[in-house]
């Protein structure tokens, strides 16, 4: 028998296959599906909350006079992500992470939080229908994380928010 060539990519069209003896050999090289959910799965431990909300940037306000007021110019990200609390060691840890990507969690958004350390909150952008939320740990008030909730129906938005302060404290 001939050599079935190289091996076929991952992501190959059925239709760019010549012969169906290429299509059997393709589809027997590929991991069985529980395999393959085990490669893209998250790592670590099971989320205690876990709540559909993107990144925002936060820079200093653009405008002079509110910058000196000590306002934040907030700019979601378009990442679809979620907010989770992991327990880790027996402390709680805030993440944030992709959902295209669900085992990379932000280095940078990868916090321990103790009982009473922090709250997540809503916060006013000045427009009521912007539905923008706030870590803000207690002791430090420069040390703050803002998001903007992706869920498209915001009726469990308070109940989702209680649900997360209750597994941080």
């Amino acid at each position: 028998q001939p050599s079935p060539g190289p091996r076929a990519p991952i992501c190959v069209h059925a239709a760019a296959l010549q012969r169906p003896d290429q299509l059997l050999a393709f589809t027997e090289r590929r991991a069985p599906p529980t395999q393959r959910a085990k490669m893209f799965a998250p790592q670590g431990p099971e989320p205690i909350v876990a709540i559909k909300a993107g990144k925002c940037k936060v820079e200093p306000h653009r405008d002079e006079a509110k910058r000196a007021a000590g306002k934040l110019w907030i700019t979601p990200q378009k990442d679809r992500g979620e907010v989770i609390v992991v327990k880790k060691d027996d402390v709680n840890h805030f993440q944030w992470r992709s959902r295209e990507m669900p085992c990379a969690v932000d280095p940078n958004i990868d916090t321990m939080v103790f009982p009473g350390d922090a709250e997540f909150q809503r916060t006013s952008t000045g427009r009521d229908e912007d539905r923008v939320y706030i870590l803000q740990f207690k002791a430090q008030e420069d040390r703050r994380f803002f998001f903007w909730m992706q869920d498209a129906d915001d009726s469990n938005d308070k109940e989702l928010v209680e649900k997360l302060n209750k597994a941080l404290n």
